[in-house]
């Protein structure tokens, strides 16, 4: 079983290889003009969107005695359990 870390960092990863690829493909205009998404990669988009937050908002250090500033501050349990959350809807696309 991964911890949350783990999952960050290969999340993470997972995120710039896309956008090196995007940043390829966006200079590219011919095969640019090729792509045609549906309206499901978009909701798969927006999922994604959601895991990477949760990225953003995961303390591994997160200490409940002294937390973060901000309210959104996520533990481990918290970041599994956003995560959780989200993947049946993209499995669902």
């Amino acid at each position: 079983m991964s911890n949350g870390k783990t999952i960050e960092s290969k999340f993470c990863s997972m995120v710039e290889a896309i956008e090196k690829k995007c940043r390829i493909l966006t200079k590219n205009y011919e095969m640019l003009k090729n792509i045609r998404p549906s309206s499901i990669s978009f909701e798969f988009a927006e999922w994604i969107s959601e895991i990477y937050l949760c990225c953003d908002e995961f303390y591994p250090d997160f200490d409940e005695k002294d937390p973060p500033d901000f309210p959104f501050a996520k533990n481990e349990e918290d970041f599994r359990n956003a995560v959780a959350d989200i993947f049946p809807k993209i499995q669902k696309c």
